[in-house]
């Protein structure tokens, strides 16, 4: 998607409403029993890499929810989200997410580990 359709719709001056941050889940809860990756289960290559991120978070005191929601926010073509939410307790839930300070390190090291593209877009 960044190497296509982003290129594609910035030369338009088209943005992007991002729906499904959370992949389905796991991005909001982490590897937990009955969790789902773009509603499937995940593979253990996926739930391994997932383990990976929410550790990086976990060194920069970081939900992962936090940094998926907001890390959809940081590409300049991204104009807003859509994290849903089926409960006001969800909804408190993800103004949380988007209020949580995020150090810049947490980007870094995600690139650093190899679990962020070198080129994603981070402050």
């Amino acid at each position: 998607m960044l190497d296509l359709e982003f290129p594609f719709r910035a030369a338009r001056g088209i943005g992007f409403v991002i729906g499904g941050v959370f992949a389905s889940g796991i991005l909001a809860t982490g590897v937990v029993p009955g969790v789902r990756y773009n509603y499937h289960e995940p593979t253990p290559a996926e739930a391994e890499k997932v383990s990976r991120i929410e550790a990086v978070c976990g060194r920069h005191d970081v939900p992962l929810a936090a940094a998926a929601l907001q890390f959809s926010l940081l590409h300049p073509l991204v104009a807003s989200v859509i994290p849903g939410a089926l409960s006001p307790k969800q909804v408190n839930w993800n103004v949380a997410a988007m209020r949580h300070e995020i150090p810049a390190a947490l980007w870094g090291e995600l690139k650093y580990e190899g679990l962020l593209r070198e080129d994603a877009p981070t402050p």
